[in-house]
């Protein structure tokens, strides 16, 4: 049976965005709300950080991951894993969108091949076609 695509698959390249820079911003937060922990708070307010921690980190900054000890690799794995729920969602419905599309350009070409439709292939007319020509089951 030739279908009309639902287009309701859920995925939005804005929505992916938006999940992935709040996860960004926590990540943010969070470093800065350890950075100022470690830091001396001057009367006006302004942050010093001390130079063991300056040192330690120009350090890492300067170290390339796979060089990294196993404590600092799993500090970075450990912040990673608040990535992976969003990740894999994204490319879940990801997945069915684009099984969809596939079933889409599919169902276009049946069309095209019946003589339903005289665009070329997904231009896109097949949502007005198929209200039209839309086979019962």
């Amino acid at each position: 049976m030739l279908r009309k695509p639902s287009r309701d698959h859920g995925f939005s390249l804005e929505l992916v965005m938006e999940k992935w820079a709040a996860l960004e911003h926590e990540r943010w937060a969070h470093w800065q709300k350890y950075l100022h922990s470690q830091c001396e708070t001057r009367a006006d307010g302004a942050l010093i950080i001390p130079a063991a921690s300056v040192a330690h980190w120009e350090h890492q900054i300067a170290t390339r991951y796979s060089e990294l000890t196993e404590k600092e690799k799993d500090s970075d794995r450990k912040e990673v894993e608040k990535y992976i729920p969003s990740f894999a969602e994204a490319l879940t419905t990801l997945e069915a969108a684009l099984r969809e599309y596939g079933e889409h350009k599919t169902n276009c070409a049946k069309f095209h091949a019946m003589g339903a439709m005289s665009d070329p292939p997904c231009t896109c007319g097949l949502d007005r076609a198929l209200t039209q020509t839309e086979e019962k089951p």
